[in-house]
């Protein structure tokens, strides 16, 4: 398998586009959420999965875009289905029941997961150092969920503690690592892959899954019938311009010009961002012990990125 030409690799623009990930991943869980509470996790997924596929592919139509190989395009889709359909499918439930700030800081292990997977699969080396690292992020991120201070009367933080929202967002760290992974390998393919494309072939596979979900228990009725929930349109449409369609484009555009692990350690700079916005969002007051394991789950993020050079 080859590697991608260094020509083709600008490693700026790959960090540029990383944090790019960071911060619209790091506001669209709230969006997720707030939508998830009115009509069902599951629903917003759909439909937010549908405007995406929707918005992709008419970006693809308009740009002109060539098709990648057939082999290329094929191992794209299944990093989609890993990650935006199985991956997503869990998040979302997670932030319905953690909330977006408990769940966006447990996606902070997506990193230990993907520099593991590559190590393994992809052949990436691996040092004592990023193995410190691995078992920083992995401390500080249970830190942030169970050092909770005392609930604020005045709070408005939805969701709580739980075994389903934590096992959720444990699944969800481990398909986002799983699918960078994957994607790599079909940069590894197909070099020249347009990040458009890559972007429609993750999205519309991974949709095209979800959507026959509902198909086995009869559940369309119900579904069409969220669409009446005008504010949750709304919201569904607003994270779905964050997260599928911008933030989409973004990643992969990040992991054609970066290294798996470094492209998830950038991103993971999430759990820092969501800080100010949940305290602002829902008066939540920020315990210095949460900002601290935050803080050291980027450090961590950090060792694992940069530790073996």
């Amino acid at each position: 398998m080859t590697d991608i030409p260094p020509q083709s690799i600008n490693t700026s623009l790959g960090v540029a586009l990383a944090l790019t990930v960071a911060v619209f991943w790091g506001l669209s869980p709230f969006a997720h959420a707030a939508a998830g509470r009115r009509i069902s996790a599951f629903h917003a997924l759909l439909w937010r999965s549908a405007l995406g596929s929707a918005i992709l592919l008419a970006i693809l139509a308009v740009s002109r875009v060539s098709v990648p190989p057939l082999r290329a395009s094929l191992v794209m889709a299944a990093s989609g289905v890993v990650g935006v359909g199985i991956g997503d499918f869990v998040i979302f439930d997670a932030l319905v029941q953690l909330g977006p700030r408990r769940t966006v800081q447990l996606l902070a292990l997506g990193p230990v997961f993907t520099f593991l997977l590559a190590w393994i699969f992809l052949g990436e080396t691996v040092s004592p150092v990023q193995f410190g690292g691995a078992a920083l992020v992995l401390l500080a991120s249970f830190t942030a969920i169970w050092v909770e201070s005392r609930r604020d009367p005045a709070s408005r933080e939805p969701g709580r503690v739980s075994l389903r929202g934590i096992s959720g967002a444990l699944g969800g760290a481990i398909a986002i690592g799983a699918a960078s992974v994957i994607a790599r390998q079909a940069y590894r393919m197909d070099p020249g892959m347009h990040p458009i494309a890559a972007s429609c072939l993750r999205v519309v596979s991974a949709s095209m899954v979800l959507w026959l979900m509902p198909a086995v228990w009869g559940g369309y009725p119900v579904l069409m019938r969220s669409l009446t929930d005008r504010r949750a349109v709304v919201w569904v449409a607003f994270g779905t311009a964050l997260g599928p369609v911008l933030g989409m484009l973004a990643f992969v555009g990040a992991i054609k010009h970066l290294e798996a692990g470094l492209v998830t350690a950038l991103m993971s700079l999430s759990p820092l961002l969501i800080l100010p916005v949940s305290a602002w969002r829902h008066r939540v007051r920020i315990g210095p012990a949460v900002i601290l394991a935050a803080v050291a789950a980027v450090t961590g993020v950090a060792l694992i990125a940069l530790g073996r050079r």
